[in-house]
């Protein structure tokens, strides 16, 4: 994938690729887009719902548990 100037590769995907580079080193688009969904899956069977369950916080929760647990913090890593 190129950056974000259209320039080169995205530092941040792995070469020849459009995948982010991740923690779990899935090179494959279709792979980590079905690691996605089973870790979205079991994060979100930790989460503690009340009633009613706030919805913004819920997104924000999963959202971030996603990132952390596949994404590295960028390319300095």
């Amino acid at each position: 994938m190129v950056d974000k100037y259209g320039t080169g590769q995205d530092p941040n995907c792995y070469s020849g690729t459009p995948v982010l580079i991740n923690l779990l080193n899935i090179t494959n688009d279709d792979i980590l887009e079905e690691a996605e969904r089973e870790i979205t899956i079991a994060c979100a069977e930790t989460i503690e719902f009340q009633d009613p369950p706030p919805m913004i916080w819920i997104t924000s929760a999963l959202s971030t548990r996603l990132y952390f647990v596949i994404f590295t913090s960028g390319p300095e890593k």
